[in-house]
């Protein structure tokens, strides 16, 4: 099976919006990784959101330990240039150098 990880914003977006954008990529699968998630868009807060994914056929997590936390935040935005790594909870780890458009895996689940 292929995998992907791709990275998705909804500036500018609404609900549908996003959802035509994510359908056009061929996401399965939402990963919010806010530490709240939520939003003072109308539809794209949690339950919101969820409900409509669900009706298009795409699953939604929320995992905010993928997120950045509150203590690292500051400064940040003024440093950051497009390149990221992402950690999941079962270890494997991907990097991307633009700003999550696409993604590298360099290393597995852990054993």
């Amino acid at each position: 099976m292929d995998r992907k990880v791709i990275g998705v914003g909804y500036e500018g977006l609404d609900l549908d919006g996003l959802v035509s954008q994510l359908r056009l990529r061929g996401v399965r699968t939402v990963v919010d990784v806010q530490l709240n998630p939520i939003s003072r868009k109308r539809g794209l807060s949690k339950k919101a959101l969820q409900a409509r994914l669900s009706v298009d056929e795409m699953g939604s997590e929320h995992l905010p330990s993928l997120g950045n936390s509150r203590v690292n935040r500051e400064g940040f935005a003024e440093l950051r240039g497009p390149e990221r790594m992402v950690i999941g909870d079962d270890g494997s780890a991907y990097f991307t150098s633009n700003h999550y458009d696409s993604f590298t895996q360099f290393r597995g689940p852990s054993q």
